[in-house]
């Protein structure tokens, strides 16, 4: 079996090489900014993504002047209690 990476340093971890080579997994490596020309999520999906994102950013930052990794764990965090509180109160109003 072949499978194929990135070159995102986690994902070739000597140990981890090492497990892949013992159950017959050869791992490739793809060479840098080729993987939007192998892959179509990265040519289409991930464009229209990456769009979305920047406008939610844009959002959070005209309420805080700096937006670290920290901010969007708080974001994300504060949308998803939110989303479940909204789904429980559609869900006990039988809607």
């Amino acid at each position: 079996m072949v499978m194929t990476l990135d070159g995102f340093g986690s994902h070739l971890q000597p140990e981890a090489l090492k497990v892949f080579s013992e159950h017959k997994i050869l791992v490739v490596k793809e060479e840098g900014d080729t993987s939007h020309v192998c892959q179509a999520y990265d040519k289409d999906v991930a464009k229209e993504d990456k769009r979305h994102h920047r406008s939610l950013l844009h959002m959070i930052r005209l309420e805080i002047d700096m937006v670290d990794q920290w901010t969007l764990v708080l974001v994300a965090n504060k949308a998803s209690f939110l989303y479940r509180r909204v789904h429980i109160c559609l869900f006990v109003e039988g809607i």
